[in-house]
C-alpha cells in the first residue's frame, strides 16, 4: 500500500496513527455512540482510501493491503482448491487456518486487577495451609491497619442477642430450633467456647458479631437459619466488613454455567454441604469473630469464637471459591475429570455438570466426590436426570422430593 500512503505524506496530512499501514495493539474502541461528536469537517480520498477529519487528527478509512491477512487468505484458498481436488485437506489444519485469519482481527483482551484485589490474593497465598485432614486454613484478609480502627462491639452484640431472646420467649419452636443451630455449630467444631482468660484478652481489638434468626423454606419445611451481621458498626463507626477485603470476583455467570450444563446428555447437580464452615479461619484471626449466645436471659452470657469462613462477612464468598480453585491445584492431576468441573461448573454451592455418555458422566461424578472430600467436602442433594447416575449415592445424600 505504498501509493496511498505516499499521497497521504505528500499532502502533509497529520495522522491520528501515522503507522495505519502496519498491523498493531489497538489502543482504544470508540463506540458508534461517541463516534459524531469527533468528527470534524473535511475528507480527503486517496483511491480506495478515505482520510477522515476528527479531533484526534486525520483518520484513514478504507480497504487496505496488508500481507500478513493476504497470506492467510492465499493459503486457505490454496489449500481449498487441494481439499476439493485431492481431499487430503485434514479439518484440524483447515480449522487452524481459519483461526489464525480471525485472530488477524482479534482485540486484545485487557486483565486488570486492582491493588486491594492483589493485596487480598497475596494474604490468601501467604496464609492458606492444610491440616492432616486435608481441610484448608486461612487468614481473614484485613486491609492494612484497619482492625486497629475497631472499638467496642459487645454493646450491640448483647442487645441483638437479648432481643432475639424475648422473641425465643414467645415463641418455643424459635426457640428449639436455635439452640440446636447453636450447640451444631459447638459440636462440629465449628465454633468453641472461651475461656475468661481469653475473654478479657485484647478486649480493645475483638469483634463481637451480632446475631438473630429467620425462617428460611427447604425440603422438609421451615429451617431456621442464624444470621450473622458484620456490618454492625462498632463504637468508632467502623465494623467489621470495612476491615476486609472483599476480594477479586472468582464467580462465573450463572447464565454460562447453565449454557455449559445444557449440553450434556446425561447432567447431576449436587450441593455442597455446609461449603463457607468447612473452610477454617486461622486461630489468629478468630479474635475477630466472636459472637455472646445463651437461649435464655436466665442463663449468663457465654462468649464463643467462630472458626470457619462466616456467611455475612465481605470476604466469605472470596474466601470459599478460592480454596476450591486451591484444591483443584493441589489435588486435580489425582482426578483430572473432576478438576474441570471443580474450575467451570460450581455456581456459589451447586455443582452443575454432566457428560455425553454414561460412564463418563458416573467417571465425573466418582471423581468429583473423591476431589472434594480431598478438602474436607461433602457432596449431596444430588439429583440426575438419568437414576443410574444416582445408583451409588447413599438415600440420605438424595434430594427429597418436594
Amino acid at each position: 500500500m505504498p501509493g496511498p500512503k505516499l499521497s497521504l505524506l505528500k499532502h502533509k496530512l497529520l495522522l491520528a496513527d501515522p503507522t495505519f499501514h502496519r498491523p498493531g495493539r489497538i489502543d482504544v474502541v470508540i463506540g458508534a455512540d461517541i463516534y459524531h461528536r469527533i468528527i470534524r469537517t473535511g475528507t480527503r480520498r486517496f483511491g480506495q482510501l478515505v482520510a477522515q477529519n476528527t479531533s484526534f487528527s486525520w483518520t484513514v478509512m478504507g480497504s487496505a493491503h496488508s500481507k500478513q491477512a493476504s497470506d492467510v487468505r492465499q493459503s486457505i484458498q490454496t489449500h481449498a482448491v487441494s481439499a476439493r481436488a485431492t481431499s487430503d485437506l485434514s479439518h484440524e489444519e483447515l480449522l487452524t487456518l481459519i483461526q489464525r485469519f480471525w485472530a488477524l482481527e482479534e482485540v486484545p483482551v485487557a486483565r486488570r486487577i486492582s491493588t486491594a484485589d492483589q493485596e487480598c490474593e497475596a494474604i490468601y497465598a501467604r496464609g492458606n495451609r492444610r491440616e492432616t485432614s486435608g481441610r484448608y486454613v486461612v487468614r481473614l484478609p484485613l486491609k492494612r491497619e484497619h482492625a486497629a480502627l475497631l472499638a467496642d462491639s459487645l454493646l450491640h452484640a448483647r442487645s441483638a442477642l437479648f432481643s432475639m431472646q424475648r422473641r425465643m420467649l414467645a415463641d418455643q419452636t424459635l426457640r428449639e430450633s436455635y439452640q440446636e443451630f447453636m450447640e451444631e455449630y459447638v459440636r462440629l467444631d465449628h465454633m468453641r467456647l472461651l475461656s475468661e482468660s481469653e475473654v478479657q484478652e485484647n478486649r480493645s481489638t475483638v469483634y463481637y458479631v451480632p446475631h438473630h434468626g429467620i425462617w428460611q423454606r427447604s425440603d422438609s419445611g421451615p429451617k431456621l437459619r442464624v444470621v450473622f451481621n458484620a456490618s454492625r458498626a462498632t463504637s468508632s463507626g467502623i465494623s467489621l466488613i470495612d476491615t476486609l477485603h472483599a476480594g477479586p470476583k472468582l464467580q462465573e455467570h450463572i447464565s454460562t454455567i447453565l449454557t455449559r450444563w445444557r449440553r450434556h446428555r446425561y447432567v447431576f447437580c449436587a450441593d455442597v454441604q455446609k461449603m463457607f464452615r468447612q473452610v477454617l479461619i486461622d486461630d489468629r484471626d478468630i479474635y475477630l469473630q466472636r459472637i455472646v449466645w445463651s437461649p435464655t436471659a436466665c442463663l449468663p452470657l457465654q462468649h464463643y469464637a467462630l472458626r470457619t469462613v462466616t456467611y455475612g462477612t465481605a470476604c466469605a464468598p472470596y474466601l470459599a471459591l478460592r480454596t476450591m480453585k486451591q484444591l483443584s491445584d493441589d489435588e486435580g492431576e489425582k482426578f483430572p475429570l473432576a478438576r474441570e468441573v471443580l474450575q467451570q461448573d460450581l455456581y456459589i454451592d451447586d455443582f452443575l455438570s454432566g457428560g455425553h455418555d454414561l460412564d463418563t458422566t458416573r467417571n465425573i461424578r466418582d471423581q468429583l466426590i473423591g476431589l472434594l472430600a480431598a478438602g474436607g467436602f461433602h457432596l449431596r442433594k444430588w439429583v440426575a436426570n438419568d437414576p443410574a447416575l444416582l445408583e451409588e449415592i447413599p438415600p440420605d445424600d438424595r434430594l427429597r422430593p418436594s
